[in-house]
């Protein structure tokens, strides 16, 4: 079922129903990661409990600092604004697993503000970054029911 839409997705049951799962390489931005996940019919993945997270952190390759997953706070890289994050699909945040002072909207650079989320590898916490970074990503489809 999973392989239908990318050929290295792997199903996981998040709330009673099946996910798939892929990493997407090749280091990009959050946009580009995310355009690749909708080109195959699925968005950066929405972690809900701390099972799938750990699922998610286990195809984030531990050579790779991070991968991308689908948190954001909706504001531009430009914007100091500090905002409520939630999951791309529209999904509140009810699971978090931040890093330790995180997230800080902390400054990229001047005008560079941190807006997305990723997932650290070594330890599956989570941080904000700037929307320009280039980092895998997990991609996430849900087939119909």
């Amino acid at each position: 079922m999973c392989t239908e839409k990318a050929s290295t997705a792997v199903p996981y049951t998040v709330n009673g129903r099946v996910h798939c799962y892929w990493r997407v390489g090749s280091s990009n931005s959050f946009a580009d990661s995310s355009m690749k996940c909708q080109s195959s019919g699925a968005h950066l993945a929405t972690i809900l409990t701390s099972g799938e997270n750990a699922f998610v952190l286990g195809l984030c390759p531990t050579a790779d600092p991070r991968c991308w997953i689908g948190g954001t706070d909706g504001q531009t890289k430009s914007s100091a604004t500090e905002a409520p994050y939630s999951w791309i699909t529209g999904e509140t945040m009810s699971y978090l697993n931040w890093a330790s002072g995180q997230p800080e909207h902390g400054p990229c650079g001047t005008g560079c503000y941190q807006h997305r989320v990723a997932i650290k590898s070594t330890d599956g916490k989570w941080e904000d970054r700037s929307e320009d970074d280039s980092e895998d990503a997990i991609c996430e489809w849900e087939p119909k029911p």
